[in-house]
């Protein structure tokens, strides 16, 4: 999936199941602890300064978020400039 926003991480981030609509998540919630005090003020900032200068929205995580349903587009519709563009990718 390619969006002209990314995530600031992967969606799957270190879950071991994915269901359908999961977005990337906050760094807060990529570790099995909270972390509180200091620490935990620090990550959240860090999250809020990240997904401010991405100018992420909520629609743009949506776009990106895990589904089953097959998205995208079909290659064999792609000219071949299309597709050596894509291989570049």
């Amino acid at each position: 999936m390619v969006n002209k926003v990314p995530p600031t991480d992967i969606v799957g981030a270190n879950r071991s199941a994915l269901v359908e609509g999961d977005t990337a998540l906050p760094m807060s919630d990529i570790w099995r602890k909270q972390f509180d005090g200091a620490l935990g003020d620090a990550m959240q900032a860090i999250q809020m300064r990240a997904d401010a200068e991405l100018s992420i929205t909520a629609d743009d995580l949506r776009k990106v978020s895990f589904s089953r349903t097959t998205q995208g587009f079909i290659g064999s519709h792609l000219s071949i400039s299309q597709r050596d563009d894509l291989k570049e990718l």
